[in-house]
């Protein structure tokens, strides 16, 4: 009982810092994006797509390995700014994050080579790298960190985009305003969560959610007009 106590413990604490709610975000913005491009027609056959599911495993363990090295690299400056969820996750990010952010990576870039068109495998090589660059030299305490955050979440949706042209192209054309838009808010939430100290919580998550939210609706709008 005790031992799978701990499991437990250790799985939502690693669930905590690969940040799963951002992976299931932006894989939710790879799937609406794909369906909106009718790429096989129905939609089960989207989603069965075995390209189309490389796409969204590949950019998961990425961000995943990603999200690892930059919270083991935040742990003292996360003790000041979420002081209990810290002491929650420094264990396992101590114990495991290296090894396990390390498989991620290799996971997720050979998913990449193996079933992806070159040149997108090549986009998403590029993409990890940039990420681990991002995290491994805390690019998010600069002053940009905002604004390069921000591409970053942008730059598997511009890939999958990227594979699927020309198909794309005319969706492309009747989103770009609302898209800047959501880029826009997205830079606005990167900004305040970099400066959380700076807030008050409440206040602070409220306003997290709300962005979310707002992004979560403009992806489907975005949908609606492809």
């Amino acid at each position: 009982m005790a031992r799978r106590y701990r499991i437990l413990i250790r799985l939502t604490a690693f669930l905590s810092l690969v940040r799963w709610t951002h992976i299931a975000f932006i894989a939710y913005v790879q799937i609406v994006i794909g369906l909106s491009l009718h790429i096989h027609g129905s939609w089960t056959s989207t989603l069965l797509d075995p390209v189309f599911l490389a796409m969204l495993f590949s950019t998961a363990s990425i961000v995943a390995g990603g999200s690892l090295i930059n919270s083991f690299y935040d742990l003292e400056r996360d003790l000041t700014t979420r002081p209990l969820r810290t002491l929650f996750e420094q264990p396992v990010a101590k114990k495991y994050g290296a090894y396990v952010a390390t498989w991620c990576y290799g996971m997720g870039l050979l998913i990449a080579a193996v079933f992806l068109p070159w040149h997108v495998a090549g986009g998403m090589w590029g993409f990890g790298s940039l990420l681990w660059f991002y995290s491994h030299k805390q690019l998010s305490q600069t002053d940009f960190g905002a604004l390069i955050a921000t591409l970053l979440a942008f730059i598997p949706m511009a890939l999958l985009l990227w594979m699927y042209m020309p198909l794309a192209k005319p969706g492309i054309a009747s989103v770009w305003p609302l898209a800047a838009l959501l880029f826009l808010v997205e830079w606005r939430r990167q900004y305040e969560r970099m400066q959380q100290v700076n807030h008050s919580e409440n206040s602070y998550l409220q306003r997290q959610w709300t962005y979310k939210i707002g992004l979560a609706l403009g992806v489907i709008g975005l949908a609606l007009l492809a």
